[in-house]
């Protein structure tokens, strides 16, 4: 296997489009009368290499989203995750909660009473679990877990 040799053309894109969506997400907060600091910006990061988004981490994004959890659980070992907030934010499949339960933050893609009760079963006593809903104009309800409420 060949090694990865990061592109530093690359690095220096993540950090300049880093600041420049940030720059644009601050001033959005201010002219909609928010204070910028209640706003955060999420990076996802699917089919992107942790030396990317360790460059991301580096600048200060402190909240990712990931939409795969096989890809996420590859790569995690590598990325600089202390005091950033994980998210998953693709489908999942009854099968891969075991596997992600406790890794991420928030679950923010249940879309089924089967999920959510197998959520709530691989959470045990070990992971907090608390849910919450979101309603939609077609009557169905959508769920998302936070394993840090109470």
């Amino acid at each position: 296997m060949e090694k990865f040799i990061p592109d530093p053309a690359r690095l220096q894109a993540v950090e300049e489009n880093w600041k420049r969506v940030l720059d644009r997400v601050q001033e959005g907060a201010i002219k909609s009368g928010r204070d910028p600091r209640e706003v955060r910006l999420m990076a996802v990061t699917k089919t992107v290499e942790p030396v990317y988004i360790n460059r991301a981490l580096d600048l200060g994004a402190d909240l990712i989203g990931e939409n795969r959890v096989q890809e996420y659980l590859g790569k995690r070992d590598e990325l600089h995750l202390d005091g950033v907030e994980k998210h998953l934010i693709g489908r999942l499949q009854t099968n891969k909660v075991k596997y992600i339960v406790g890794q991420v933050d928030m679950i923010q893609s249940v879309d089924s009473m089967k999920l959510a009760q197998e959520i709530s079963k691989q959470s045990g006593r070990d992971h907090q679990c608390a849910g919450g809903g979101e309603h939609w104009p077609g009557g169905e309800q959508k769920r998302h877990y936070d394993r840090g409420a109470a």
